[in-house]
């Protein structure tokens, strides 16, 4: 359709005729937002099982900083890493680990229109108790405009979202993943002062019983 839509433009740009030329350009916007809500969708509800595999999360994280950055610096937007020098592997689906940090990434970004610092921390929690054994915790924050406090106890939930053209499914997939992954998130905020998003998760999965 968006090929299609194209053609029809060049086409009617030759013709000198503008009127139809932003009509078409309103319906390949309506569709790239469709697009966007298509696949934020196939992220939220994918039925396939995470495929779990040894990861250097500092690595990928060193990797999402390194994608972001660009974007970050047209912002006037710094970026503060505290990474631990001892992080042991942890055990997770690449894939939608990396796309779990980039979505808070990317947040953390979009709520600092004026600019301001991104921190990211890695840290090791070794094993304190039966229940709470090796994890690793992962920090997003950021000192952008915050979220009210009614706001706070939804934005998990599907399809709500405080930005205008936001599709409602970002940390709905955050919060999926981390439990798939046997893991907790949480988030405190502040109006005008910031947001923080934390992810903890275990370095080991636990094994399947067999059937």
């Amino acid at each position: 359709m968006t090929s299609t839509l194209q053609y029809m433009q060049s086409i009617l740009l030759k013709t000198g005729n503008r009127d139809f030329k932003e009509a078409i350009e309103t319906i390949m916007d309506n569709l790239r937002r469709m697009h966007v809500l298509l696949r934020s969708l196939a992220d939220f509800t994918g039925s396939k099982r995470p495929q779990f595999e040894l990861c250097n999360l500092k690595q990928i994280l060193s990797q999402l900083l390194a994608f972001i950055g660009q974007e970050a610096k047209i912002h006037n937007i710094s970026i503060h890493r505290e990474f631990d020098k001892n992080v042991p592997q942890c055990q997770v689906d690449n894939r939608e680990i990396k796309q779990l940090f980039l979505n808070l990434l990317k947040n953390a970004i979009e709520a600092m229109p004026q600019g301001g610092k991104l921190r990211l921390k890695i840290r090791y929690l070794p094993q304190d108790s039966t229940k709470n054994k090796d994890r690793v915790l992962v920090r997003v924050s950021d000192t952008g405009i915050g979220i009210s406090q009614p706001d706070l106890q939804y934005i998990f939930r599907p399809f709500y979202s405080t930005k205008p053209k936001g599709t409602g499914l970002g940390l709905c997939f955050c919060q999926r993943v981390t439990e798939e992954h046997g893991g907790e998130i949480s988030v405190r905020s502040q109006v005008g002062k910031g947001t923080s998003f934390t992810v903890i998760l275990p370095l080991r999965q636990k094994r399947e019983e067999s059937a």
